[in-house]
């Protein structure tokens, strides 16, 4: 619209004495497809990885098999793994099959050394 154009329609709403008001944002629809299915509050979230170099390197070792890993949707990539002080091995996520989750915890325990694993990923229904 050209600047002209632009006083015109302005001066006449204000010379009419109609309101100009922007209107309002409407409320988009909750976007829920990367929420988990069943969140447990007492799950550790990404700022529970140890700085501990040697549990930095845990979960670097298990990051880089599962993203090796061939037979993986490329969405299981994106699964959180999280190694805590505790020298623990969360696996989080969702992923679409069973077979999957089978998959990415065997690989977590292959690369977890002495460190035990709980595949807490979930199959999206």
């Amino acid at each position: 619209m050209k600047a002209s154009t632009l006083w015109v329609v302005v001066s006449s709403a204000v010379l009419a004495g109609t309101p100009m008001t922007a209107a309002e944002p409407t409320a988009a629809e909750p976007d829920e497809t990367n929420v988990d299915i069943d969140v447990d509050k007492n799950m550790p979230l990404p700022i529970n990885q140890s700085t501990d170099e040697a549990d930095v390197k845990v979960t670097a070792e298990i990051r880089k098999a599962l993203i090796a890993e061939k037979g993986l949707e490329t969405y299981t990539h994106n699964v959180k793994i999280i190694t805590t002080e505790k020298q623990v091995v969360h696996i989080l996520g969702t992923v679409s099959t069973q077979e999957e989750k089978n998959t990415i915890g065997e690989l977590a325990k292959k690369h977890a050394g002495k460190y035990p694993v709980e595949n807490e990923i979930q199959v999206r229904p």
